[in-house]
């Protein structure tokens, strides 16, 4: 599964560095998906933002975990095809 999309993914696609944030490419179906792992300002959590292309679904779901919440459980892309969540750790 790819997590946050719940879909089988092809991993694979490369990843490339920019400023020494890493940003991993993959494809979900007919979407080619770029992630972009950043810390928060405060460094307590990590942002994860998703650039999509391709066939994009009208609604992405997210769920959070027992050991990670996220900022939000569904979200809407602006209009360049971008979103950002937020992981932050349990305690």
């Amino acid at each position: 599964m790819c997590w946050p999309f719940g879909h089988r993914c092809r991993l694979g696609l490369g990843y490339s560095l920019v400023g020494g944030l890493p940003t991993f490419r993959w494809r979900v179906g007919e979407m080619e998906v770029a992630e972009t792992i950043r810390p928060t300002a405060d460094g307590t959590a990590l942002a994860r933002s998703f650039e999509l292309k391709g066939r994009i679904p009208p609604a992405l779901k997210f769920k959070s975990s027992d050991k990670m919440s996220i900022s939000t459980e569904s979200a809407v892309l602006d209009g360049n095809g971008r979103l950002t969540i937020t992981l932050t750790p349990r305690p």
